[in-house]
Order: structure tokens, then sequence, then C-alpha cells
């Protein structure tokens, strides 16, 4: 029982900008008549028709519909209200309801496209620009992860935005299927699509685990080139300290505190330990981070690629100098390595027990320090817990256990 009533025709056409209008009617009369009485004004596009078309319902509901060039824009419920018996309705065109909020819209998203260039204006995307063959691998992966998780994320977000607008109350279009339960297809597309994600990132975790394993030594310096020559790595054994970094140098005698350097193209085997508590050995540039325990050693086979300077620090809280373990590590040709080692042994001081238990102890922020002679066994002494003269090695321990358990 709805019956269309009159449609007003003069709106005011001379009103400008956004405005709310107000059309009333006292009960109804014996002729149907409206009393419309315009309390603010409607704004009319030039050279455009609006024209509102009202219905009166058993219930007392009203609906609106918007013509603009003869087009309907959008049906529309409007608000009721009932005052001193007589019953007023209020509407806004629909042109300018979109138009307040997209406009609100575009500020946020100029707003936060700016926030984010500031924010990253600074930064630099050191794991995903790498200079070490490993890190390139290791962010590689991280890439080729992100991306099949997007298949699913991205669907699946843009469907509950979809579904939610679709089936929203005023959708005149959506079909309404109370009782609908199953659907073999769309079990097929849920169930299937995430299953072959699972399997592509599975796979694809397998490989590169046992790839970039940090114990295994390299097959290549990069991917177009295998390990030059004999292939033997330089050795680099690193001490985690409080709260500074201990390098030493076996095979060219020396030690260095928070600096570290080697060749481009050149493997490196790093032996990790820790003198206090469990630390993370870790150059972004170089590959990922590896614990550092006390007795107890790590390893990590890496390669650096590009000469340049390159930020290493501890990744895991150590105590109140923690923030400080930070150390330049330098990659650099051959012949300006074997220059570095040659100024290391020129001016450096002796590195033995005595002289490393001085060093251990807490201290933060220390500078650059290098060491031209080093005791032998001193990496040995420190990983199995016996610099101190009459401590028993943790190894010397062990070995007496398994002695007294096959007696």
């Amino acid at each position: 029982d709805v019956r269309p009533i009159t449609t007003p025709t003069a709106m005011s056409p001379g009103a400008t900008g956004p405005r709310w209008f107000v059309a009333s009617r006292a009960p109804p009369s014996g002729d149907g008549a409206w009393d419309w009485s315009t309390m603010l004004d409607i704004r009319v596009v030039p050279d455009c028709e609006k024209r509102f078309l009202l219905a009166e319902s058993r219930q007392g509901h009203l609906l609106c519909t918007v013509w603009h060039n003869c087009k309907i824009l959008a049906p529309r419920r409007v608000f009721l209200v009932l005052i001193d018996r007589r019953v007023s309705i209020m509407a806004l065109p629909r042109e300018e309801e979109a138009r307040v909020p997209a406009f609100f819209i575009r500020s946020a998203r100029g707003a936060l496209a700016a926030l984010a260039a500031l924010a990253l204006g600074g930064c630099h995307m050191v794991l995903l620009e790498p200079s070490g063959d490993v890190a390139v691998q290791e962010g590689h992966l991280l890439v080729v992860s992100t991306v099949l998780m997007l298949l699913i994320i991205v669907p699946v977000i843009v469907l509950t935005l979809l579904f939610a607008w679709w089936y929203r109350q005023s959708s005149s279009e959506a079909v309404y299927a109370p009782d609908w339960d199953h659907s073999i297809q769309l079990e097929l597309v849920i169930w299937a699509a995430p299953l072959l994600i699972i399997i592509a990132l599975g796979a694809v975790t397998w490989i590169s685990t046992h790839t970039l394993d940090p114990y295994r030594p390299l097959s290549r310096v990069d991917p177009e080139h295998g390990i030059p020559g004999e292939g033997k790595p330089l050795t680099v054994e690193a001490v985690a300290l409080d709260w500074k970094w201990l390098f030493l140098y076996p095979d060219q005698g020396i030690a260095v505190v928070n600096e570290l350097a080697a060749p481009v193209d050149v493997p490196i085997h790093f032996r990790i330990t820790a003198e206090s508590v469990m630390n993370s050995f870790f150059i972004p540039a170089l590959a990922g981070q590896i614990y550092a325990m006390p007795g107890m050693e790590t390893q990590l086979y890496a390669v650096i690629n590009r000469n340049g300077q390159y930020e290493g620090f501890s990744a895991n809280y150590s105590g109140a100098g923690f923030s400080g373990m930070h150390f330049q590590f330098r990659g650099m040709a051959a012949a300006d390595f074997e220059r570095w080692v040659q100024a290391a042994k020129e001016s450096g001081g002796e590195l033995n027990r005595q002289t490393y238990q001085v060093l251990r102890q807490p201290s933060e922020r220390e500078p650059v320090r290098r060491y031209a002679v080093v005791a032998a066994d001193l990496y040995d002494a420190i990983l199995n817990r016996c610099v101190e003269p009459g401590t028993i090695c943790i190894k010397d321990m062990m070995s007496m256990s398994a002695h007294r358990g096959r007696d």
C-alpha cells in the first residue's frame, strides 16, 4: 500500500553550496494535499535536474530516490521525525554524501603517504639490498615467502571488503539464502589454494634450509663464480664480550676489538663464542644472525662481494651496554686487506691470557684496538672456559667424565 505523492519542482535553483532540506506535511486530509516548506535550500548544479520522489506506506515509512540527469543515483531510506503530530523527513543528496567522505579519504591517503615517505626516507633496506651472496639468497627467500603468503592474504582481504559491500543491508541485488550451507566448488577453492601455497612454501623452505645452512661451506662466491683456487676460507674467531667484540685472525696472528675486515670474494669461516652471556653476531649486509653462547661454538660461512663499510652489531640483549655493541665490517680488495693486516702488526700490542682478563672486564663503547701478537691457544681457552691459570677446561672435564663412564 504505497502511493506516490506529488513531486516538488521548485527547490530554489539559485542556491549554492551543499544544503539540508526539510519537507513536512500536516496530518492526512481528505484531498491528500501536501504542504511543502523548504527550511534550508538544496544546492542545484547548473543545467542539471534534481527531483525527489516521495512515497508513504501504511507503516509510515518514507522512501526517497534522487534523480540526476534522469539517472537514479541511490535509493535510500530517510529519517522520520514525529514532532507535534507532523511528520518530517530529512535527507541529503547522495552525491553530496559521497563527496564528504571521499575528501577525507583522499586527505588521509595523502597524509599516510607523506608520513610513510618521511619515515622511510632515511632508511637503507640492507636486508633486501645486501652485499654478500648469502644475504642475497636470504633476501630472495624473504621476498618469495612474502609473495606466496600474499597470494592468500590479499584475496581474502579484498573478498572480505567485497562481501561486506555486496551483502549490505540496503543492497537490492544480493541474493538472500538463509538455508544455504554447502558448495563443493567453493570448498575446493577454499582448501586447495592454501594447500598449494603451503606445499610451495614447504618446498622453498626445505631447499633453502639446506642450501643456506650456516655450518655448510660455501660452494660459490656469487651466482656466476665458484670458489676460486684452493678455496681455503679466511678464518675469523669472534668472541662476544661485555660489551664489545673481539675478532681473532689465527692465520694472520692478529686480533682486533670492534673492527672486522675481509677481502672481497673470499669465503669467510666464522667461529663464534661468548665470554659471559648469550649474544648474537649479526652483519645484515653479509648474512643472517648467529647466536654466540659461552662454552659453546657456533659457525657461519659467508662472503662479501662489494667493497665498503658495513654495520655489525649484537642482535640479542645482553645487559646495560648492549646498545653500544656495534662494530665496522670492512670489505676490501685483497691488497688492501694485506695492508690492513700489516698495519695491525705494526701498531698493535700483545694479547695473551693476562691481557685478555683485563680486556674482558665490562666496558662500553670501546674504541678500535689492535693486537699484533696473539697467544695461539687463547680462543680455545675462551671457548672451554679455562683462561684463568689452574682452571680445568670444559673439554678436559668431558674427557674425564667419558673415561669414568667407561671404567
